[in-house]
């Protein structure tokens, strides 16, 4: 499902609730008793592998760009991706802003600071925390929390005796996994809607959001990772 028909859906399912039970119009407004509702939602996205750019240099592996502290990726696009500062641990830390009103038509800018959780040949854990929508009373009604892993993902055994031939799918790539886990307060009619009914539709919105804005951040980054393994120049560097 795509981040538009999630919206959809989300929405359908709102109206849905509010509706007379009779397949009328909406029922008019009623306030409900302010209430937390918590949901998840996850999302998973596999970059395409990167077009070869020459050779790779000794030791500039898919999983030696892992390895390297996140303020030497190179994203080209720092309206997305800053660093959360420098030196020491902020050199594993930085503050992602998914802006959604292209991918969604939805005038909001999600943003939560990012750090290294764990580190391993091939996969990087992150957790993400100060996380905000983007508007202040929004943000005074919601929580959450983001787990994210990356890690390379190699070409099928019987490929790899294949990697000077040219083909790109035979060139390991980036895979990722995002999870958020989160909870809003609802106070007024939208209180007045079933827990379940605003749980799923939350978890359809989020769901959309993340859908939308991972495979583009993972794009970018298997580029950056392609020209770094390659030894060129990279256009901007955290």
């Amino acid at each position: 499902m795509d981040g538009l028909a999630a919206l959809d859906k989300a929405v359908g399912v709102v109206n849905r609730a509010l509706g007379d039970g009779r397949g009328g119009g909406p029922r008019p407004p009623r306030a409900g008793k302010p209430k937390w509702v918590s949901f998840s939602a996850a999302a998973t996205a596999t970059a395409p592998p990167a077009p070869a750019r020459g050779p790779a240099v000794e030791g500039r592996g898919l999983d030696d760009y892992l390895a390297l502290p996140v303020s030497a990726y190179s994203l080209l696009d720092p309206s997305w991706v800053t660093p959360a500062g420098e030196g020491g641990e902020e050199d594993d830390a930085f503050i992602v802003a998914l802006p959604l009103a292209d991918a969604l038509g939805v005038a909001l800018t999600p943003s939560a600071r990012v750090r290294v959780a764990d580190r391993s040949r091939g996969v990087v854990a992150f957790s993400g925390s100060d996380f905000t929508l983007g508007d202040v009373t929004l943000d005074a009604a919601f929580e959450a929390g983001v787990d994210a892993r990356l890690r390379s993902v190699q070409p099928p055994r019987r490929h790899r005796r294949h990697r000077g031939g040219g083909n790109d799918a035979h060139h390991p790539h980036l895979a990722a996994t995002v999870t958020l886990r989160a909870r809003v307060r609802l106070q007024g009619a939208a209180a007045a809607v079933p827990g379940p009914v605003l749980k799923l539709a939350a978890k359809l919105v989020a769901r959309a959001a993340l859908g939308a804005a991972l495979p583009a951040f993972l794009g970018m980054l298997q580029a950056d990772a392609a020209a770094w393994c390659a030894g060129e120049a990279r256009a901007w560097v955290g």
